[in-house]
């Protein structure tokens, strides 16, 4: 690191040494605080629980009748839903007025997660199949905790990949299954997620013949 012309002075040596042990203490501070940065970049563990967490703690928590919309296709997306209780269904309408069913989601799921994250307009119709709870949980929030927590990005991935395979199914079961086995199938969706919610309790979908 250093080097004297001889002849040198004893205490010529000493200040060497000294200015170079001065100097690697600097370096071990500057090494020190550049990993403590890197360190404050990697995203952190523990976002689901934070995510729950403000399902649970948020004060905006909107209650809907059944059949009640919670929103309309193609309305401004302010964030994502959490449901706390009840079912709701996503719909969109073709051009000459038929309803199309596009999903069904139950408690801790989210609605609006896809327009949320692509910063566009709800692409689909909700609506309440029986009496529902929700957490409204702004985009700002719900994108400042996907900055800071790396496993709410892998959770949100399972969410968004877990859809685009149920729409494949439902693309497989409109084109080649009959009217009885596709109501069949959505009765089964709708019992498993009653299921879950009600564990060992007999479950019991109350809807009319339309719905």
């Amino acid at each position: 690191d250093d080097y004297l012309i001889q002849p040198f002075y004893a205490m010529e040596l000493l200040n060497a040494i000294e200015s170079r042990l001065r100097k690697k203490d600097r370096e071990k501070l500057f090494y020190e605080k550049l990993h403590k940065d890197r360190s404050e970049l990697i995203p952190k563990e523990g976002g689901l629980e934070e995510l729950e967490k403000m399902c649970k703690e948020y004060t905006k928590v909107k209650r809907v009748k059944k059949k009640q919309i919670v929103y309309y296709e193609g309305d401004p997306a302010p964030g994502i839903y959490c449901i706390e209780r009840g079912l709701v269904k996503t719909t969109k309408r073709t051009e000459d007025g038929r309803e199309l069913l596009t999903n069904i989601y139950g408690p801790k799921e989210y609605l609006g997660l896809n327009s949320m994250l692509l910063n566009e307009p709800y692409h689909t119709t909700a609506q309440a199949l029986e009496d529902t709870s929700l957490s409204l949980l702004p985009k700002d929030r719900v994108k400042q905790l996907l900055d800071q927590h790396l496993d709410l990005h892998k959770q949100f991935i399972k969410i968004l990949v877990k859809d685009i395979w149920e729409k494949e199914e439902q693309i497989l079961l409109l084109a080649y299954h009959s009217v009885r086995k596709r109501v069949a199938e959505v009765l089964l969706r709708l019992a498993k997620v009653k299921e879950s919610e009600l564990k060992s309790t007999p479950i019991v979908l109350e809807m009319s013949g339309d719905d």
